[in-house]
C-alpha cells in the first residue's frame, strides 16, 4: 500500500464491494473542530490514516479505520505544551437511518452517513475528537508509573477529626 493523501470524498459501498484499501495522512487545516481545541503555536504533524473496506458475511460494508498521531496539546495543569499520543482502531458499518444501527452486530461502530458520499478527513476527525481527555493534562512520570498527588496522606489524616463524629454521637444519644 503506497501512502498518499487520502481523497477528499468516497462512496463506501463501491469501495467496499472492490474491497479497496487506503492509506495517506490527513492535515490538521481539513479538520477545523480539531484544530481549534490544539496548542495554537505548536509544530503539528500530519495524522497518519489505514482505511480498508470490505462486506461481511451478513452484507453489511465494514470500514477498518486505523488512525495514528501525536496531537499539541495545552496541559491545564502546567499550561505547558506536550503531544498527547493516539492510536485507534475501529469497525464502522455506514448505516442511513438511527433505525439500521440496532441490526448491527455488537463489534460495529454505526457510522451515520448524511450523503451518499464519506469525507475520510470528517471522519478521522471525529475519531481524534472522541479520543481527546475531557482535560488535558501532562503525565507526570517517575519510571513507567503516572503518578498523581493531592498532598501527603498522612499529614491530612493525623489533624482531622472525623466530620460526622456530631452525628454517630446524635444518634446513639438517642
Amino acid at each position: 500500500m503506497i501512502k498518499e493523501r487520502l481523497p477528499v470524498q468516497l462512496e463506501p459501498t463501491k469501495f467496499a464491494k472492490q474491497r479497496r484499501r487506503i492509506q495517506g495522512d490527513v492535515a490538521y487545516e481539513q479538520m477545523p473542530r480539531l484544530s481549534e481545541l490544539l496548542a495554537p503555536d505548536a509544530q503539528r504533524e500530519q495524522v497518519n490514516v489505514a482505511m480498508s473496506f470490505e462486506v461481511d458475511e451478513h452484507g453489511f460494508v465494514v470500514i477498518h479505520l486505523s488512525i495514528e498521531a501525536s496531537l499539541p496539546l495545552v496541559c491545564q495543569r502546567t499550561l505547558e505544551v506536550f503531544y498527547f499520543p493516539v492510536k485507534t482502531d475501529t469497525c464502522l458499518s455506514p448505516i442511513y437511518h438511527d433505525s439500521e444501527a440496532k441490526k448491527l452486530p455488537a463489534h460495529y461502530e454505526p457510522l451515520l452517513m448524511e450523503e451518499e458520499m464519506l469525507r475520510p478527513s470528517k471522519m478521522v476527525e471525529d475519531e481524534l475528537l472522541l479520543a481527546l481527555p475531557i482535560v488535558p493534562k501532562k503525565p507526570q512520570k517517575t519510571g513507567d508509573t503516572v503518578v498523581t498527588s493531592y498532598g501527603d496522606k498522612e499529614q491530612q489524616q493525623e489533624g482531622r477529626e472525623n466530620p460526622f463524629k456530631v452525628l454517630r454521637d446524635l444518634k446513639l444519644d438517642s
